[in-house]
């Protein structure tokens, strides 16, 4: 493995758990390394963020299952549904850019929920989250927006956009899995090693966001999204 993909995987590993857009992340480092490797060893340390994820709220997904179960069954419909290959990343730039200034709205003016407690909250959590699954959104990201606009504080919020997101990281990581170059000891070797470092590296970040959320707002992860989607722009539709 050489420094380069080292630290492009490093880079994606912290993104899994950021509201940034984890996918378009991966989309433009991929361009930038072109390397085989990438995808594959990428999906690995998905499956192992995923796994350090359930173990880390496995006590807590009986409580939400009401929510839970069915945002993950739409998301994961919705995702078979939806085109993923076909939607441009002048779209996907876009949709970065956008929910950067929602993030941005969100932290300033704090608006009042949408909704309260009971059904009309599920449902309006569900609907905002299920958005996710759009290439430049993310279903973290949407899933915080959501559980926001249905009147929870942010590290409850994240707390449940990462026991939903936990199921589509694991089944992104088994879809890139499969490109893997070849199949040999040495390669299953690699896969293991990498999804044990993003096992153990998890819930560090997992706790960190949460430590985080319980001061700040998304604001800087709005700024975030705002300047990546540009250059995301920049250079898949201007180079």
């Amino acid at each position: 493995m050489t420094l380069q993909l080292a630290a492009a995987l490093l880079l994606s590993m912290l993104t899994f758990w950021l509201p940034v857009g984890a996918r378009i992340h991966i989309e433009l480092l991929q361009a930038m390394i072109r390397s085989p490797w990438y995808l594959p060893l990428t999906g690995a340390a998905q499956l192992g963020m995923a796994l350090s994820c359930l173990l880390l709220f496995r006590k807590r997904l009986m409580a939400n299952r009401l929510r839970l179960v069915p945002a993950v069954l739409l998301i994961l419909l919705t995702g078979l549904i939806l085109p993923q290959g076909e939607v441009p990343p002048f779209i996907s730039g876009l949709l970065t850019i956008t929910i950067g200034i929602l993030f941005l709205i969100q932290s300033l003016m704090k608006p009042e929920a949408l909704a309260g407690h009971g059904l009309a909250s599920v449902i309006l959590w569900l609907a905002v989250t299920c958005c996710g699954v759009i290439p430049g959104t993310g279903v973290l990201s949407m899933a915080i927006l959501a559980g926001l606009v249905t009147g929870l504080e942010y590290e409850p919020a994240f707390g449940l956009a990462c026991m939903t997101s936990m199921w589509t990281l694991g089944a992104g990581g088994l879809a890139h899995l499969v490109s893997l170059p070849a199949v040999t000891w040495q390669s299953i070797l690699l896969c293991l090693v990498t999804a044990a470092v993003a096992f153990v590296l998890g819930p560090v970040v997992i706790r960190g966001m949460k430590t985080w959320f319980s001061r700040h707002t998304l604001l800087v992860f709005g700024i975030w999204r705002i300047c990546f989607g540009a250059v995301f722009l920049l250079v898949f539709c201007v180079m």
